[in-house]
């Protein structure tokens, strides 16, 4: 039997912003030998992520937000699906839900994710016709790179953010459940093991070592930035708000001690 022909199981990759959802996504696509690209299932956002409901009607939540999987799932065919809605605490109750699903998370320095949605938001989201989401970048559109990042530093937008970031970063225990680190994956070997495991977890009776080579190899930045260029250019976005496969560009933007006392706050 050919790996592209064997049982595939579904996939939920959870993730914050700006984390390497659709990085982890496509790899998943590439496993299960799906073509389309992974669903996005935003279900009841405002409910799941309102702080004031945590620990009211969990189940019931949940469930809705399942209903939206199940939908999707219906609509599309897909198996793999992100979502930057549904926090980690709810993740055994999606799986009690959902049984024959896996999670997968995937986690990034909140230092990096900070800048990159800054730049996602002034660079990105206004060439491509939407709006800006970070209300600080649409009132602040003349600073400078540096200016921006450290004069946002501190603002209640920023602390919304890192909350956001934590509530993405909370320990799991369960069996259908994976973590990963995104600075650990720009490893090129890392990369291939980590693709060998969740096609352990993805696929009946896993990959191949050649195929998970093929499919790691593919999903290198070195290899995915080729396709990046061309969008760029099609898109005429400026590359600074492509933060894909960087790890510790906060050192550029940041003051050491406001670096350091994010340290602190991601703990």
């Amino acid at each position: 039997m050919s790996e592209s022909s064997r049982e595939c199981r579904n996939v939920l990759v959870s993730t914050t912003q700006r984390c390497g959802s659709t990085w982890i996504s496509s790899i998943c696509c590439k496993i299960t030998s799906q073509s389309q690209k992974a669903e996005y299932v935003a279900g009841v956002p405002q409910r799941l992520m309102d702080l004031s409901m945590f620990g009211s009607d969990d189940a019931e939540r949940v469930a809705g937000f399942s209903q939206g999987v199940k939908e999707a799932a219906a609509r599309t065919g897909s198996r793999v699906f992100k979502t930057h809605d549904l926090p980690l605490r709810l993740v055994p109750l999606f799986l009690e839900q959902n049984p024959d699903f896996w999670v997968f998370n995937i986690v990034r320095d909140f230092r990096d994710v900070m800048i990159s949605r800054l730049m996602y938001s002034r660079y990105y989201l206004p060439t491509v016709g939407l709006s800006v989401e970070c209300r600080f970048v649409a009132e602040h559109p003349h600073l400078t790179e540096v200016e921006m990042v450290r004069q946002f530093y501190g603002t209640k937008e920023m602390l919304d953010w890192l909350v956001q970031w934590k509530l993405f970063n909370e320990p799991v225990a369960h069996e259908h459940y994976v973590r990963l680190e995104y600075e650990a994956l720009l490893d090129a070997a890392e990369l291939q093991r980590t693709v060998q495991l969740l096609g352990q977890k993805l696929v009946s009776g896993g990959l191949s070592t050649e195929r998970a080579a093929a499919i790691a190899a593919a999903s290198n930045f070195q290899e995915i930035d080729i396709n990046l260029k061309q969008d760029r250019k099609q898109r005429e976005v400026k590359t600074a708000f492509c933060r894909k496969g960087v790890a510790g560009d906060y050192e550029r933007f940041l003051t050491k001690s406001q670096s350091n006392t994010l340290k602190l706050l991601m703990q």
